[in-house]
C-alpha cells in the first residue's frame, strides 16, 4: 500500500509548490520547501515513513524540473 502514499507525497509536493510559485516566493526555494512538504507529510500520511516523504519530494521535484526542460528544447 505504500505505492499509493507515495503517489500522495508527490502530488501533494507538486500542487503545494506550484501554488507558492503563484503566491511569489522566491523560485530558488522551492526545491527546499518541497523536501519540506515531504518531512512533513511523512508525519501526517499514515504509512509514509521519513525516508519516502523525502523520497517523494525529491521525485516531484525532479519531475518538475525535467518537464520544464524538456518542454523547453
Amino acid at each position: 500500500m505504500e505505492t499509493i502514499e507515495f503517489a500522495y507525497v508527490v502530488a501533494l509536493v507538486m500542487g503545494l509548490s506550484e501554488v507558492l510559485k503563484i503566491a511569489g516566493v522566491y523560485t530558488k526555494y522551492i526545491p527546499l520547501i518541497g523536501v519540506l512538504i515531504g518531512i512533513g507529510s511523512s508525519f501526517i500520511i499514515p504509512g509514509i515513513s521519513l525516508f519516502l516523504g523525502i523520497m517523494g519530494a525529491l521525485s516531484a521535484n525532479g519531475l518538475y524540473s525535467g518537464s520544464k526542460a524538456t518542454l523547453k528544447k
